[in-house]
């Protein structure tokens, strides 16, 4: 190598030391490091070209190599970071390739078994592992209300929506004044008096899915319930969402747009990626299917006629995100409008079908546990046709129980959030500030210390005992960002398993294997069921 040579890739060495040195722990968006980086190859293309006899393609090599030594400089000097006694997080155990970057977080969470990996991880390093260079996992009992309840963590960088998408709704809002302000508008849409506007869509649309079941049964022999229950709720929280401009009728005209699947696909893609924000930021300009889409540009048409309708039948949760915050009088900017009903649309649907999906599940694979919530919801509702009432329905212990054993096996959910400026002690382990910390949601709500020796067995009975630690049950997580629909979410889930187990006979298809079902469970921020929940359905009552 010539001493040019030499030269050219100590100082482009030394500038990757410099750059790692500026922007060490700083926050990068992914395409706008690309595209720098593409400049630097271009500068010294160029640079190499000025008096160079050589043919331009030895050049454009020569200008390659260089730029390799920039971009190596920074990554080796990123790894020892990470791997040094320097780093913040030095003294927490974890997986080396975990501690030197987030791409097997990445991994491990599109595949869907995240909460499995984990939690194997918590049972080899203890109750605080590094999951990422700037990642903990956590599991202490006490974790929960630290990070989920104090009024000074934020939600972290996978929150984010590309650096270059326009609008963000209110679950990606992760400053605490943008999230409250948010939430002052979306409150009025869910108080009880909202509620009721919403009983009457919810009520029609149940029977319309117990008569489709049945139909289908009845013509086919076999129906797909998780599907069906998809569709159903799709259905349903267009009309809560839009009322009269809604058009969604999947259970009606079917899925024809791929719209489950390219939600579900969407929201495993900003789930795993959005771990690594950068990489998110880079993909995101990359051509995609278009069923990621479909549903956006379903959301954007929806809003744009409920803002030209002025007659509404029922108070629909557009009426209160036009109306915009009734203390300051700030309103929503039409760009975000119809992001924030397309997020209402997608979270409410698409949890609320997983989780009934799952209730189902796990009620056909026990009988006695079938029969005892039959003959509670019968003991109740004499009259199966009877609209049950809410609030009757949330006294009801072993529904309730049932619901809450279902989210506690369903929902190992990842809720990151960062550390603040002073730190944070938790469970007598301080946490240095900038780190991302989030709770083992799966870990503890399998916990034997918790949930007694039978912990991965559903057991609703466990939520009768008056000794259960219920507070560990992280659904729908808690504090400022606790979830705004929870209430109406739990009301809609006890609303349709007492519908349905009322006014039908379910059971599992013949030849139906509980254990590849459960094998074909994969959890993000959506569920993704690897194989159809396939049952027969037949009317209880004549």
């Amino acid at each position: 190598m010539s001493p040019l040579s030499l030269v050219a890739v100590g100082s482009c060495c030394i500038s990757g030391l410099v750059t790692w040195r500026i922007l060490n722990r700083r926050d990068v968006r992914g395409d706008y490091a690309f595209t720098a980086f593409a400049g630097v190859f271009g500068a010294l293309y160029w640079t190499l070209r000025l008096g160079s006899n050589l043919p331009a393609r030895e050049d454009l090599w020569r200008a390659f190599l260089l730029s390799m030594a920039y971009a190596g400089s920074i990554a080796f000097t990123t790894i020892c970071y990470r791997l040094s006694p320097f780093h913040p997080l030095a003294s927490f155990p974890g997986p080396l390739l975990w501690r030197i970057s987030t791409l097997r977080l990445v991994a491990c969470s599109y595949r869907g078994y995240r909460h499995l990996t984990i939690d194997s991880l918590h049972k080899k390093y203890g109750r605080f592992v590094r999951i990422g260079p700037n990642h903990l996992s956590i599991n202490p009992p006490s974790a929960a209300n630290a990070l989920y309840s104090s009024p000074v963590m934020e939600k972290s960088h996978s929150y984010n929506s590309p650096g270059h998408v326009p609008g963000v709704s209110l679950f990606f809002k992760h400053t605490r004044e943008e999230h409250t302000a948010r939430k002052r508008i979306w409150s009025s849409g869910f108080t009880a008096n909202a509620f009721k506007q919403y009983c009457y869509p919810m009520d029609r649309r149940v029977w319309q899915l117990v008569q489709f079941l049945q139909d289908r049964s009845a013509s086919g022999g076999v129906v797909d319930l998780a599907e069906h229950l998809a569709y159903w709720s799709y259905d349903f929280m267009g009309e809560m969402v839009f009322g009269g401009c809604n058009d969604l009728e999947l259970l009606r005209d079917g899925d024809k747009e791929n719209l489950v699947g390219g939600g579900k696909m969407a929201m495993t893609l900003v789930d795993s990626v959005g771990q690594a924000p950068w990489l998110l930021d880079i993909l995101w300009h990359l051509p995609a299917s278009d069923d990621i889409h479909k549903l956006q540009q379903a959301s954007e048409r929806m809003m744009k006629n409920r803002i030209k309708s002025k007659n509404v039948d029922i108070q629909d949760v557009a009426s209160y995100l036009l109306a915009g915050d009734p203390a300051t009088g700030d309103h929503i900017p039409e760009f975000e409008l119809a992001i924030d009903a397309l997020v209402a649309i997608q979270a409410g649907s698409d949890n609320t079908a997983t989780i009934l999906g799952l209730a189902f599940f796990f009620i056909l694979s026990d009988p006695q546990v079938y029969q005892k919530i039959q003959a509670e919801l019968d003991a109740q509702f004499p009259d199966p046709k009877e609209s049950p009432d809410l609030e009757k329905l949330a006294e009801i212990p072993y529904l309730n129980a049932v619901v809450h054993e279902t989210l506690r096996l369903g929902t190992p959910f990842f809720l990151p959030r960062i550390v603040p400026s002073d730190g944070v002690n938790i469970d007598g382990v301080q946490i240095p500030k900038g780190s991302i910390v989030a709770l083992a949601a799966y870990t503890q709500q399998t916990s034997e210390e918790i949930f007694g020796p039978d912990p991965l067995t559903f057991r609703p009975e466990r939520w009768l005992e008056e000794d259960l630690n219920k507070p560990a049950l992280v659904s729908f997580t808690s504090g400022r960002f606790v979830c705004i629909a929870k209430t109406f979410a739990m009301h809609e889930l006890r609303f349709v398993l007492a519908r349905l187990i009322l006014n039908l006979e379910i059971r599992f298809a013949p030849g139906f294997d509980i254990d590849l079902f459960r094998r074909g469970i994969r959890n993000m921020r959506t569920t993704v069921f690897d194989h159809p929940l396939l049952v027969t359905v037949a009317p209880r009552h004549a």
